[in-house]
């Protein structure tokens, strides 16, 4: 193709022969050779002044600098695709693939990059959604879920409103679709904790009967897929916050600081506080998240301690915001204020400490916080 297109005199079809060889090339790992062939397509563009292979070719560029971990130049190159694709409308190309086209709207919707225009490419193209997307609100997804602080349906970014007629059990089954994990989910499990005193045949029928309302509620009949005896959210249709923050935890867990800050961002409250759910896997399963999320945050204070106090103490009180009762977290804060020589903070941090028990578990602090508070402000 290269050598036909270069024979041929068109510039256009070299260009797209070039880019064409980008993706082989970028595909086998032969990454010297794919820049090869961008900066020729690079040079036909500014030789025609092609706005069009410009753009393919910043979107080539942009994805070889994401995939090789060059974040700054990689976001660059996508300014310059994006705003030259808002320019001229564009909403496809002669190299469009949907599955890089929908990585990178990813991420110049996460990046705030052409915002309007990014959201506009997925759904005329009905881009789907892969597992760097599943961490960005921001995609236009059918429905979000969120759970944590507060329990809100949204469909096309607007609030699902529900009359006072509805039924608890169709979004009692949705929160415990959740509270299983959201995929997979058996179908014994659900009507055992939904319809426990329910036998065999009943406990099926309540389960379809709930699960037809529920579609018919959210309006979105591919949401909730079932297959041989598993109800799944469909990863391509629903954005919950509680695995956004999972998804962010694995990456933070990696060392990537910036994720644990979006983590910490999303976190708005434990998981499905003030509902009434009564399932045991709703206290495990927040539990478990609050604990990991505190556990990544104290890594990135102790990590800032010996250079940078005063973000220590910004990130012991985002963890404070997670978890107010944190024990540990309270005398971390206490010792990180001390060395800032910060006396009058220190004191109010117990106090703080002291109140969020008493209100919240009826307990004093302990021996090895009380003893902490006498090392630091000896009378």
């Amino acid at each position: 193709m290269l050598r036909l297109s270069s024979a041929s005199g068109r510039p256009l079809d070299e260009a797209v022969a070039h880019l064409l060889s980008v993706q082989v090339r970028h595909a086998r790992g032969q990454e010297r050779e794919a820049r090869a062939h961008l900066d020729r397509a690079l040079e036909i563009a500014h030789t025609i002044r092609s706005s069009y292979i410009q753009f393919m070719a910043r979107l080539s560029e942009a994805q070889l600098y994401l995939d090789g971990g060059q974040e700054a130049d990689g976001l660059q190159s996508l300014v310059a695709a994006m705003a030259l694709g808002r320019e001229h409308s564009y909403v496809n190309t002669h190299v469009w693939i949907p599955a890089v086209m929908a990585r990178l709207c990813a991420r110049a919707l996460e990046a705030g990059i052409e915002v309007d225009y990014a959201r506009d490419l997925v759904r005329k193209r009905g881009l789907v959604a892969d597992d760097l997307s599943v961490t960005t609100e921001a995609w236009p997804w059918p429905i979000k879920i969120f759970t944590l602080g507060r329990f809100e349906l949204l469909r096309a970014g607007q609030p699902i409103h529900f009359s006072r007629k509805v039924q608890r059990k169709p979004l009692a089954l949705l929160k415990g679709l959740i509270a299983f994990g959201g995929r997979g989910v058996r179908e014994a499990l659900l009507t055992d904790a939904l319809w426990p005193d329910a036998e065999g045949d009943a406990a099926r029928v309540a389960l379809a009967s709930a699960l037809h309302r529920l579609r018919v509620l959210i309006g979105h009949d591919q949401a909730i897929v079932r297959q041989e005896g598993e109800l799944s959210l469909d990863t391509r249709s629903c954005w919950v916050d509680v695995w956004a923050i999972e998804r962010l935890l694995g990456h933070a867990e990696a060392g990537h600081t910036e994720s644990l800050r979006k983590a910490v961002d999303l976190y708005r409250g434990g998981f499905l506080d003030g509902q009434e759910v009564e399932l045991p896997q709703t206290t495990t399963f927040a539990d478990t998240l609050r604990r990991r999320l505190l556990r990544q945050i104290a890594r990135a204070a102790r990590q800032c301690e010996a250079k940078d106090r005063q973000q220590a103490v910004d990130w012991y009180e985002q963890a404070l915001r997670v978890d107010p009762c944190a024990e540990d977290i309270y005398r971390n804060l206490m010792t990180a204020y001390q060395a800032l020589g910060r006396s009058a903070e220190v004191a109010e941090s117990y106090q703080r400490c002291r109140a969020a028990l008493a209100a919240h578990r009826g307990t004093r602090p302990s021996l090895e916080t009380e003893g902490l508070l006498k090392v630091l402000l000896p009378r």
